[in-house]
C-alpha cells in the first residue's frame, strides 16, 4: 500500500525503527559463501594502479623541488630557480583542487555510474600530467596540477564507495585497506627514481599506471552492482554478482534481495546533504568520520611525505636522503598491507588508537632534535641516526592505521543514499587540510625551524587520540543497519 504524502515522513521513520529492531527479515538470513574470487581481487586492486599516480604525484614536488631550485636549464625546465613561496604553491596546488573536485563531481557517481564516472577521471588526470610534463611555463604547471587535484578529489570520492560496494560485508575491510596500497607504493617509485630521471620523463612515469587503469574500467572491470540495483537494472546486476560471486542462482538472488531491502530501509524522502543535516545517524557518523579520517593529515604523514627529501636533506647523516625516504616510502606499504590483515581481527578503533598514540613520542623526539640542532647544540652531533629512527618508527605506527582504516570507517558509517554526499565532504574538508600543511610546512621550517613542524603534529595527535578514544565507536563484524544504530544512539543530544 502506498503511503500519501502527509504521512510520509511518519512512516518513514516508524519503518526505519523497526528495521533496526528485527535487523533482517528472516529469508535473507542465509549463510552466505565467505569466499572471494579472484574477479572480485582483480575488480579492487586493480584501483591500486590509479592509486599508483596518486601516491607518486603526492611526492612528486619533493624529487622535483631540487630541479625547480637551481638554475642549471639542463635540469630546470624553467630555466631560473624559483622561490620558496612559488614552490609551496606548487606543493598545495594539488590539494587546493582535491577539495574542490568533490564538490564540482559528486553528484554525477550517483547519476552516470560509479564506473564510467572513475574512467573518465582516470582519463583526465593522463592527460593533465602529460601536459605538466612537456610545459615550460610556471602557470601551466599550477593549472595542471591543479586539474590534476581536482580529479584526484573525485577519484577519493569515487574508489572508496566502488570497492565497498562490490565486495561483501566479510571482506569489506580487507579490501577497502588493499585498494590503496597502491599509494604508498606510489611513493617508494617517487623517491627511488625521481631523483635520477629528467623533469619529463619522471612527470611521464606518474601518467603510465593511471592511464593502464583507465583502460582496465573502460574494458574489463564492472559497474557497481549497488548502482544497478538502484537505477533498475536487476537484470545487470544479477550479471555483475556471477562475475564478482562465486555463488548459486539462488545465493545471487538472495543477495540481490538483500541489496533492494537495504536501499529500500536506508531511502529518505529528503536524501543528500539534507538527510545529514537532519538524520542523526548520519550527522554523528559524518563528525567521526571527518575527525578519523583527516587524522592521516594533522599527525604529519601528509606533509612528510611530500617533504621526506628535504626534511632527510636537514638531517645531513652520511645516509642519503633518497635512501632513507625510499625506506619509509617502504614501510608505508607494508603497514597497508598489515592494517588490510588485522583490520577484521583487532578492530577498527583499536588499530587506529593504537596508530595514533604511538605517534606522540616519535614526533616530540623528532621535534625535539631539529629544535636542539637549531639551537646550535654539540651534543645533536652525535646523534644525528635519532630523527631517522624516529621517523621510521612513526611512519610504522601511524601508517598501520591512519592511512588506511579510516577509509574502511568512511565506507562503513554510511547508507547508500548519503554515501556519496558524505563521502564528498570528507574529501573536501581533508583537502582543505592537506593543502594548509602543504603550504604552511615549508613556510613554518623556514621561519620558526623544523622542530616547531613536528611539535604541532604531536599535539595534534595526542588531540586526535582523545577523540578516537571517546567518540569512535567498533564497526567490526556488524552490517549496515546495526551500525546506523550505533551513530545513532553515539551521541543521544546531538
Amino acid at each position: 500500500m502506498t503511503p500519501d504524502d502527509n504521512n510520509k515522513d511518519q512512516l518513514t521513520e516508524v519503518i526505519y525503527k523497526a528495521t533496526v529492531q528485527t535487523k533482517c527479515p528472516q529469508k535473507l538470513k542465509v549463510d552466505y559463501s565467505k569466499n572471494t574470487t579472484n574477479f572480485l581481487y582483480f575488480s579492487s586492486l586493480s584501483s591500486n594502479l590509479a592509486q599508483l599516480t596518486c601516491g607518486m604525484m603526492a611526492s612528486w614536488i619533493s624529487p622535483i623541488s631540487e630541479k625547480l631550485l637551481i638554475d642549471r636549464s639542463e635540469l630546470n625546465p624553467l630555466g631560473v630557480s624559483i622561490t620558496t613561496v612559488q614552490l609551496a604553491l606548487l606543493g598545495a596546488s594539488q590539494s587546493i583542487g582535491s577539495f574542490i573536485g568533490p564538490l564540482l563531481l559528486s553528484k554525477l557517481f550517483d547519476i552516470f555510474g560509479r564506473k564510467k564516472c572513475l574512467t573518465v577521471l582516470y582519463f583526465i588526470v593522463t592527460i593533465s600530467i602529460v601536459t605538466l610534463a612537456y610545459s615550460t611555463d610556471l602557470i601551466i604547471y599550477y593549472a595542471s596540477l591543479f586539474i590534476c587535484g581536482v580529479c584526484v578529489g573525485g577519484v577519493n570520492v569515487g574508489q572508496p564507495v566502488y570497492i565497498s560496494e562490490i565486495c561483501e560485508d566479510h571482506n569489506r575491510g580487507k579490501m577497502s585497506c588493499l585498494g590503496f596500497v597502491g599509494y604508498p607504493l606510489g611513493t617508494v617509485i617517487c623517491f627511488l627514481i625521481g631523483p635520477y630521471l629528467s623533469f619529463k620523463y619522471f612527470t611521464l612515469l606518474c601518467a603510465l599506471p593511471i592511464a593502464i587503469n583507465a583502460l582496465c574500467f573502460l574494458t574489463i572491470v564492472p559497474e557497481s552492482p549497488i548502482f544497478s540495483v538502484k537505477v533498475h537494472d536487476i537484470r545487470g546486476a544479477k550479471q555483475i554478482l556471477r562475475k564478482l560471486r562465486d555463488k548459486s542462482c539462488k545465493e545471487i538472488e538472495l543477495e540481490i534481495d538483500k541489496i533492494q531491502y537495504e536501499l529500500q530501509e536506508t531511502t529518505n524522502s529528503k536524501g543528500g546533504c539534507s538527510q545529514i543535516l537532519t538524520d542523526r545517524s548520519s550527522r554523528n557518523g559524518l563528525i567521526i568520520a571527518l575527525g578519523s579520517y583527516n587524522l592521516f593529515n594533522i599527525s604529519g604523514m601528509a606533509a612528510l611525505t611530500a617533504y621526506l627529501q628535504p626534511v632527510f636533506n636537514k638531517v645531513e647523516t652520511s645516509i642519503s636522503s633518497n635512501i632513507c625516504a625510499v625506506f619509509v616510502s617502504t614501510v608505508q606499504i607494508l603497514c597497508y598491507i598489515a592494517a588490510a590483515s588485522g583490520v577484521e581481527r583487532w578492530g577498527r578503533r583499536n588499530i587506529l588508537l593504537f596508530s595514533v598514540s604511538a605517534s606522540i613520542i616519535p614526533l616530540f623526539i623528532i621535534g625535539l632534535y631539529f629544535h636542539l640542532k637549531l639551537k646550535g647544540y654539540a651534543i645533536v652531533e652525535s646523534c644525528n641516526w635519532i630523527p631517522v629512527a624516529g621517523i621510521g618508527i612513526f611512519t610504522v605506527v601511524n601508517g598501520f592505521g591512519t592511512a588506511s582504516v579510516p577509509v574502511v570507517i568512511m565506507n562503513e558509517f554510511f547508507t547508500n543514499q548519503v554515501k556519496a554526499t558524505a563521502t564528498s565532504i570528507i574529501v573536501l574538508v581533508s583537502g582543505v587540510v592537506t593543502a594548509l600543511n602543504l603550504f604552511g610546512f615549508p613556510i613554518i621550517m623556514e621561519s620558526v625551524g623544523l622542530g616547531w613542524c613536528f611539535w604541532i603534529f604531536t599535539s595534534n595527535c595526542i588531540v586526535g587520540s582523545i577523540f578516537v578514544y571517546f567518540f569512535l565507536p567498533e564497526t567490526k563484524g556488524k552490517n549496515l543497519l546495526e551500525i546506523q544504530q550505533i551513530l545513532k544512539q553515539l551521541i543521544q543530544k546531538s
